[in-house]
C-alpha cells in the first residue's frame, strides 16, 4: 500500500526543521573490485528541500548532532554532520532551501 507523503518531520540536534517540502536519504556502500573484493560501506546523506529558512544557517556546516526523521512513510535516526546548503530564488515564486546531511558512523 502507499504512503502518503504528509507530516514529514525532521529534526537535528533538537531543532525541527519547519515546511519540509521534500527529501530522499539513502545507506549503501560498494563491492571492491573481484569476488574477493570488500564491501566498503558508505554512510550514506539525507537531502531535503524547506520552504522556510529558520534553521538555514552558514555557521552550521560541520555541526554534528542527532538527526531524526519521521512521518511520510519514514523513519530514521542516526548521527550527522550537517553538511551543505544550497538555496534557490525562484522570479515570482517562493525561495527553496535545500540541506545535506552525511550520516556520521558511531564507531
Amino acid at each position: 500500500m502507499a504512503n502518503y507523503s504528509t507530516g514529514i518531520s525532521v529534526t537535528f540536534d533538537g531543532d525541527t526543521f519547519a515546511e519540509v517540502r521534500s527529501l530522499s536519504w539513502s545507506f549503501g556502500g560498494n563491492q571492491g573490485y573481484g569476488r574477493g573484493g570488500t564491501f566498503m560501506l558508505s554512510p550514506g546523506t539525507l537531502t531535503m528541500t524547506v520552504l522556510s529558512d529558520s534553521l538555514i544557517d552558514p555557521r552550521d556546516c560541520g555541526k554534528y548532532g542527532r538527526l531524526r526523521v519521521s512521518g511520510g512513510g519514514t523513519d530514521l535516526q542516526a548521527y550527522a554532520v550537517y553538511e551543505r546548503i544550497s538555496v534557490v530564488a525562484q522570479l515570482n515564486s517562493v525561495t527553496l532551501y535545500s540541506v545535506t546531511f552525511s550520516f556520521y558512523p558511531v564507531l
